[in-house]
Parts: C-alpha cells; structure tokens; sequence
C-alpha cells in the first residue's frame, strides 16, 4: 500500500513538473513598423536627430509563457531563437493579464554603459501587439513605438 501512495506520489510530481516547465507561445507577431525619436550625441551626428520611420521588416517574435512567468523570443534573419529572459538576462514582467491584453515590460540589463526597456501590449482580441523600445546610456538613444500583427 505504502508503495503503491509512493508511486501515485512520484507520477503526480513528474506531471506537475512537466506540465509547469512545459512552454506555450500566447502571441507570435511579425514584421514591425513604426516611428521613432533618436536623440543628437553619441553616433548621432548634430542635426541627425529627430523623427524617423523605423521598423523590423523581416522579424518575427512570440510571447512565452512557462508556468506563472513569461518571455520574449525573437527570430533573427536565420530563425535562431533568442530568449530576452534566458539569452539577455532581462528581467521580464507582466502588468496586466486579461483576456482583451497582455502588457509585458522588459528590461535588459546594462551593457557597454546602455540599456534598453521594452513595453509589450498585445491585443490578442484585434491579432496585434504595440511595443514601445527605449535605448539609453549607449552610442545611439532612441525611442521607438511600433505596431505588428499576431497569429
């Protein structure tokens, strides 16, 4: 009896582990378009700043969820996967969880005296995502708002 409650025990385990390392893509979007303002000094020559078009035309990036915490995975040109939380050390926060948005802040930690914040709301309900970058600290300060469509 006593090994019999020990095996039911170790299954019950085993699938709760596997169930909560198990990763779900909640939102996958593509090619980003937008504006953004990027700040005189650094790389940016004197009156080479301001308003531009900006974008990621062949880029591609999901919203992760592994148990209670999420993720940001981007694909490059090549379709290597790179996670924010796992590849860039950031730092990876959902502000609102709801079934109209998701809002996910990210924040990459300090490199070569830069950083960057990013600012997630996906829509699933409309298929969309519109995201806020800031790069600061570094050779280029800009800041970026663009909008993607989702599957």
């Amino acid at each position: 009896m006593m090994q019999a409650f020990g095996r039911a025990t170790g299954v019950a385990l085993l699938l709760l582990w596997a169930t909560s390392s198990h990763a779900q893509t909640v939102a996958s979007c593509g090619a980003s378009e937008g504006r953004a303002y990027v700040v005189e000094g650094g790389s940016v020559q004197a009156g080479k700043g301001g308003w531009i078009r900006d974008g990621i035309a062949g880029g591609r990036f999901e919203a992760i969820k592994k148990g209670t915490e999420y993720d940001i995975q981007y694909y490059d040109a090549t379709w290597h996967t790179y996670s924010a939380r796992r590849d860039d050390g950031a730092t990876v926060v959902a502000l609102k969880e709801t079934s109209a948005a998701l809002v996910i802040l990210v924040v990459y930690p300090d490199r070569m005296a830069g950083g960057t914040t990013e600012v997630f709301q996906f829509r699933p309900l409309d298929g969309e995502v519109i995201w806020m970058q800031m790069k600061y600290g570094g050779l280029i300060e800009k800041t970026s708002v663009f909008h993607a469509r989702c599957d």
